[in-house]
């Protein structure tokens, strides 16, 4: 049997959830740069075209804005490894599984993260997992379940992005170009017109070109949870905590990506995703 429904709400582990949604949200806070690149990659093209004189000078401010870019893409790096470990910390000790030292090294000092903690005022952090797991499961099961919600979970959330990115580079660009069409500006005109967008379309590729790859992982990984589930469903053939640590090294792993969802992305959908995961546990259960 486990414990993980209600030592998940206690006050440690709301504390652990806590400072790792302000890293994540300080993390996320670097995407003014994305906001800024998008307003650039809009605005500065219309300048262009009302007066082609502009043109030299918008080219060249894009190449500088695409080095503050990747400079910026240094800082998002620690705050997304920061929040990562802190998750980490809490997956582990939820689970009762082993710290991985030698691919998380060191945890998050503890006054760190008392700080990003003090942070967070909202009071929306309990049940972080699904109650429908219950507590009159197996431990390993019931730790399995929570890994695939986690799998389940950003699969379904970064599909929806990728669709939205795609779709928004595909409006964009085409309108660029189409425009340029039509008020007859040559090829190399065009093309300096669109180079202070270059960060938005690095910043578009990048993030759809890791997003897809992501998703690809996750659905073979849910595929290698479901087959365990099925082989407990079946048999009661209950997996060991090496098994689990190396799922747990792949969710780390993932949660390390730069490629972050939005906030007002991730909360659109939040209750639509938290119903369809309730529901996904609930049928699941029904075979034990």
């Amino acid at each position: 049997m486990n414990k993980i429904n209600q030592k998940q709400n206690e006050k440690v582990f709301i504390d652990y959830l806590k400072a790792q949604r302000v890293a994540y949200s300080q993390c996320k806070t670097y995407q003014f740069v994305d906001l800024i690149s998008v307003l650039i990659a809009i605005i500065l093209p219309i300048i262009g075209m009302i007066n082609s004189d502009y043109v030299n000078f918008l080219g060249a401010f894009g190449v500088i804005w695409t080095i503050i870019y990747l400079v910026v893409e240094h800082f998002r790096k620690n705050k997304s490894q920061q929040g990562a470990k802190i998750q980490e910390q809490f997956d582990t000790e939820l689970f009762e599984i082993p710290w991985n030292d030698v691919l998380c090294k060191n945890k998050v000092n503890k006054d760190i993260q008392t700080d990003l903690a003090k942070h967070y005022k909202a009071n929306d952090l309990s049940d972080w997992y699904s109650k429908e797991i219950g507590s009159d499961i197996p431990r390993e099961i019931a730790v399995l379940l929570c890994q695939r919600i986690n799998f389940s979970w950003e699969l379904s959330l970064r599909k929806k992005f990728v669709l939205y990115l795609v779709t928004v580079l595909l409006v964009y660009y085409g309108a660029i170009i189409v425009t340029s069409i039509f008020v007859n500006l040559g090829l190399l005109d065009t093309l300096i017109l669109l180079a202070p967008s270059i960060s938005f379309l690095i910043y578009g590729v990048q993030n759809v070109g890791a997003l897809k790859s992501q998703s690809k992982s996750k659905e073979e990984y849910l595929d290698l949870i479901d087959s365990k589930i099925q082989e407990y469903s079946l048999n009661k053939s209950i997996p060991d905590n090496t098994f689990l640590r190396q799922i747990q090294d792949v969710i780390f792993n993932q949660r390390n990506f730069l490629e972050k969802i939005p906030d007002w992305f991730y909360n659109t959908f939040k209750e639509d995703n938290e119903n369809r995961t309730d529901k996904i546990i609930k049928s699941i259960k029904t075979n034990f």
